[in-house]
């Protein structure tokens, strides 16, 4: 892992919707990705609108909250 800055691996973002106290449902925001960005690389990330990609920017920053998996920096865990 000395070259990598940045991997995430099964990371998912779930947010809680609906109501009450027997309907818990789950909106899958982003679903299992993985990913490795290198140090010294240029990363962008493309998809549709709607697709996650602000919001697994913003589990990569702790921003947002993981559900599932984990992202990991060079120098320790998100």
């Amino acid at each position: 892992m000395s070259d990598v800055l940045i991997r995430a691996n099964g990371l998912s973002v779930g947010f809680p919707i609906g109501g009450g106290l027997f309907n818990k449902q789950v909106l899958k925001a982003v679903d299992n990705v993985s990913l490795d960005i290198a140090k010294g690389s240029f990363f962008g990330l493309v998809g549709e609108s709607g697709s996650g990609k602000t919001t697994l920017g913003r589990a990569l920053l702790k921003a947002a909250p993981i559900t599932a998996g984990g992202a990991h920096y060079s120098d320790g865990e998100v």
